[in-house]
């Protein structure tokens, strides 16, 4: 398999970017839910299984081969095109699928548009870019929700209005990210 440039690393069929987060409360309760802050935070920038039959299709190799001609050129791009997190946006959101709830803060990475761009050109496949947030609550099992694209964000999270996110704590301003 391709390794990735740090700090970036592929885990469950995700490209991420892990950061740290301070200064979120270490429970909350929203809409009738308690959640609790995640012990490790990433901003996924890849769901690399999403595209593989694409790819197979397209070059008519394995999907072993697939995933690593796409990390392939991920870590080519990366490697002259930093993705580095910029900073996170002030829309929080309640994301619902199934049985799994989080919490989430979008945010900006700095080149995920290029990569994408990159990948669209290389791979001559269509991909969509992927909202970058970052998951800050989730129930007790700890399961996140993968939002691949603008559809599933808009499917599966409700935007918490800017009171009903101060009330709980939830600023961006007061969040530090690195």
């Amino acid at each position: 398999m391709v390794k990735l440039p740090e700090p970036l690393f592929f885990k469950q069929g995700y490209v991420t970017l892990p950061v740290k987060v301070v200064g979120i409360p270490k429970k909350l309760v929203v809409k009738g839910v308690e959640v609790y802050a995640k012990a490790e935070f990433h901003v996924s920038i890849l769901k690399v299984e999403k595209y593989l039959p694409a790819v197979v299709e397209k070059v008519k190799i394995s999907e072993d081969e697939a995933q690593n001609e796409i990390l392939r050129t991920v870590s080519e791009f990366v490697k002259k095109n930093p993705l580095k997190f910029e900073r996170l946006i002030d829309e929080f959101r309640f994301v619902e699928e199934a049985e799994n709830k989080t919490v989430i803060v979008m945010c900006q990475v700095q080149n995920v548009d290029k990569l994408y761009d990159h990948l669209r050109l290389t791979l001559t496949i269509d991909l969509q870019t992927q909202p970058t947030h970052i998951t800050l609550y989730t129930l007790d099992n700890g399961n996140g929700i993968g939002l691949t694209d603008q559809t599933e964000l808009s499917n599966l999270s409700e935007v918490l209005d800017e009171n009903e996110a101060e009330s709980l704590g939830l600023k961006a301003e007061n969040i530090k990210v690195s």
